[in-house]
């Protein structure tokens, strides 16, 4: 019965662990690509 539980535990915690990633994941690419396109612009801006 513990082996079941403990199993599940980790099948659960794997399931939250990869849809943390891809939050993650997800925030990182947006915050990358904002900067590269705010630094874009600000190069264009000034030269």
């Amino acid at each position: 019965m513990l082996n079941i539980s403990m199993k599940n535990k980790g099948k659960e915690f794997l399931k939250d662990s990869a849809q943390w990633v891809i939050i993650f994941g997800a925030i990182y690419l947006l915050v990358f690509y904002n900067y590269v396109e705010v630094k874009g612009i600000l190069n264009h801006k000034f030269n």
